[in-house]
């Protein structure tokens, strides 16, 4: 309900394509101990998407991996999170996972293998992964982010919302300095920024 209808066309010309190529498979995962074989599904299909191609797949930031690789146990073990993946013939094609409290979904990422984008893996992967979650009695899916069209065409009772960032120091010798070199950052990112503008049209009559 409340779904664009050209979405509603991709998922199902992305179903008839697969029914040519093999068999669908729609797989949750949410239990400790599925976080390795999860994190395994996660990185092949990251490999073969665009994302690695651009630099910003998990698979190209290391550090991005270890963080998942630590996140994913504590989290289902916590009950947070909840991954759906789709397999074409065994192999895993597409992903979105995230977590999930007091009845709202926040998705952390989702890809899809991109030699099978004109079929819209990741339509199919998200369309099952909202009808689980409704079933869990998730009322609300934060696409996290900004704000992109593509997000919308999945509701017709969208809301966006605006989020701050506060970082608190402890009035202590250790936070004292932790603030101190937080603010000598905040300034060079500053004199960075300033130092890469480009000279206006003023300033070159000025010279």
């Amino acid at each position: 309900q409340g779904i664009a209808k050209d979405v509603r066309r991709n998922l199902r010309a992305g179903e008839n394509g697969f029914k040519k190529l093999g068999a669908l498979q729609y797989r949750e995962y949410t239990l400790e101990h599925e976080a390795p074989a999860l994190l395994d599904a996660v990185l092949a299909i990251e490999r073969l998407s665009w994302k690695h191609e651009a630099g910003t797949a998990i698979t190209r930031h290391p550090s991005q991996e270890r963080f998942y690789r630590e996140l994913f146990p504590r989290a289902m073990r916590s009950g947070l999170l909840h991954a759906e993946v789709l397999l074409l013939d065994q192999q895993p094609i597409a992903h979105n996972f995230g977590l999930r409290r007091g009845r709202v979904y926040s998705c952390l990422k989702h890809s899809h293998v991109q030699s099978l984008d004109k079929l819209t893996p990741s339509h199919l992967v998200n369309f099952a992964l909202i009808n689980t979650l409704r079933l869990g009695n998730t009322l609300t899916y934060d696409f996290m982010g900004r704000t992109e069209r593509h997000k919308g065409r999945w509701s017709n009772a969208n809301g966006v919302y605006a989020r701050n960032t506060w970082q608190i120091f402890n009035r202590t010798a250790r936070g004292r300095l932790a603030l101190n070199l937080w603010r000598l950052k905040q300034r060079v990112q500053r004199w960075r920024s300033s130092a890469a503008k480009p000279a206006s049209v003023d300033d070159d009559a000025q010279a």
